[in-house]
């Protein structure tokens, strides 16, 4: 019997089938998690990454246009969804930094001048930010905001 091709798949699942929705995780899900792991770099987060993708997938799937094209349109998800997971590790990490510092450290508190330095450099950026296109933006926001090198970030963004 000839396995049936993305179209038919997505197609069988857009008319209620679990069974051919589960055939497509089947065909992708190696895929899928090697763009998450080379994406996030962890075996739990990626795992993570892909199931969410499977299920953002799932939902939206009436959203894909060109049927033939899911293998592609699943990619940009599992990207998307990684980018946004590292954006979350990153904000809960420098969270529990900043509290193990504070544990550590309480006389380290900002002086008013530092703090309206932040404040003002904060006023700046965030209307050049929204000057640029959104690829630009991820990029400047991943290096400054979330402080990640440019090593990861071009990992991140495939360049």
């Amino acid at each position: 019997m000839i396995d049936p091709n993305d179209s038919q798949l997505v197609e069988r699942s857009l008319a209620g089938s679990g069974e051919a929705f589960s055939a497509l995780v089947t065909r992708y899900q190696n895929l899928a998690y090697g763009v998450a792991i080379a994406l996030v770099s962890e075996h739990d987060i990626a795992r993570d990454v892909v199931q969410e993708s499977f299920i953002r997938a799932y939902h939206d799937l009436g959203k894909l246009r060109d049927t033939s094209r899911f293998g592609g349109w699943l990619r940009g998800i599992v990207r998307h969804t990684s980018f946004r997971a590292l954006r979350e590790l990153a904000t809960v990490r420098d969270m529990a930094e900043k509290l193990a510092g504070e544990t550590e450290r309480v006389d380290e508190v900002p002086t008013p001048a530092e703090t309206a330095e932040r404040t003002e450099q904060r006023e700046i950026v965030r209307p050049a930010l929204g000057r640029l296109n959104e690829r630009n933006r991820e990029v400047v926001g991943l290096y400054y905001v979330d402080g990640f090198s440019y090593e990861e970030i071009s990992r991140f963004i495939g360049v």
